[in-house]
């Protein structure tokens, strides 16, 4: 008789990092090459067909908008990814008021994606039709007013839930709300005409939406699922404040949020050291982010794409990173490590 639990559910967050998601990708795409070689598939599988929820902030949330929602494979996505920071970094705004670069480019190419993906439909939204086989997908977005002091974020889904619903905003205002960094792009005003709120990104506080992911499964999911995996990618160790310091002015930005931009990188760090103590003992916790190399790389230095990648292609040489890839690897494709129920946050029940 065979197992009559159900398969382990496989999560992934994506932290932001500008345009060092690239990393992310990179990471994902050598996972989905190493799938296709155990299981000699005659193509490389999307991350789509592997994950059942992926959750990103800012730069991650997009990431996980065009993997999940748009089902594109990784080495897709890297193209397309590759294409969209070249040109919305290319060419900064005559003055810096609501952002140092035009949030205009970025929604036009966000719209063309969407079309290219969805027959035309540039306006398709985040959650249309239930399909409990589909990938689930939510991005990280802060309400403007309470962006030094967050009480949690925003998440626009492409999943119905049983409570504390978010407005079903199209799929380009949702990467547009998680990419809206303060002195990047302006942030952006989502939700009916009478009742409609500006929206940035969570990067203040919740650049690494791993928890956020976790707290999910039951509203997506239902409670008591059985989980696989948790896999947490980072884009790059104590490089997130790397804005220029010509941002930094207290002209153009308020002291607390000034304070709270130079801290991402240090929460995202805390968050992962802690997940990591907190699953140990399960081993069902893999976090994957380049140690060194990227912390040099600006969020907007579209032209160090290739530093990048390179960073990350021998990141993933190291002996200790290519053995925790086969572990995963070897999780995805088998799918019966499922014997940890996560309840409330930071709890796992065998």
């Amino acid at each position: 008789m065979g197992d009559p639990r159900p398969r382990g559910l496989r999560l992934l967050s994506l932290d932001g990092g500008g345009i060092r998601g690239l990393s992310e990708l990179i990471i994902l795409e050598e996972l989905m090459e190493r799938i296709k070689w155990i299981k000699k598939l005659p193509e490389v599988p999307i991350p789509a067909d592997y994950f059942d929820l992926i959750g990103g902030t800012s730069t991650g949330g997009i990431i996980a908008l065009l993997l999940g929602r748009l089902r594109l494979s990784a080495a897709e996505a890297i193209k397309v990814y590759e294409d969209l920071v070249r040109i919305i970094f290319s060419k900064k705004k005559r003055t810096g008021k609501d952002g140092t670069f035009e949030a205009t480019i970025l929604e036009k190419v966000m719209k063309d994606v969407v079309a290219s993906r969805l027959d035309g439909r540039a306006d398709a939204l985040m959650y249309e039709r239930e399909d409990s086989h589909a990938c689930r997908v939510f991005v990280c977005a802060l309400g403007a007013p309470n962006i030094t002091h967050p009480t949690g974020p925003t998440l626009f889904r492409t999943y119905d839930v049983p409570k504390n619903k978010e407005y079903n905003c199209t799929i380009w205002q949702a990467a547009r709300a998680t990419s809206a960094a303060p002195t990047l792009f302006k942030r952006i005003k989502i939700g009916p005409p009478e009742s409609a709120t500006d929206y940035v990104d969570a990067g203040i506080g919740f650049n690494n939406p791993v928890k956020k992911v976790i707290e999910e499964v039951p509203m997506a999911f239902g409670r008591d699922r059985p989980v696989s995996c948790i896999v947490s990618i980072g884009t790059g160790r104590k490089g997130i404040t790397s804005y220029d310091q010509q941002n930094f002015s207290e002209n153009l930005l308020p002291r607390e949020l000034i304070k709270a931009l130079k801290d991402i990188a240090t929460d995202t760090d805390r968050t992962a050291h802690e997940m990591s103590e907190r699953y140990h003992t399960a081993g069902i916790y893999y976090r994957f982010n380049v140690d060194q190399g990227l912390d040099s790389v600006s969020l907007d230095e579209w032209r160090h794409l290739n530093a990048v990648r390179h960073h990350t292609k021998n990141y993933l040489k190291k002996i200790d990173v290519g053995d925790a890839v086969d572990k995963l690897v070897a999780v995805l494709v088998d799918g019966s490590n499922a014997s940890y129920v996560l309840g409330h946050i930071g709890t796992a029940v065998s």
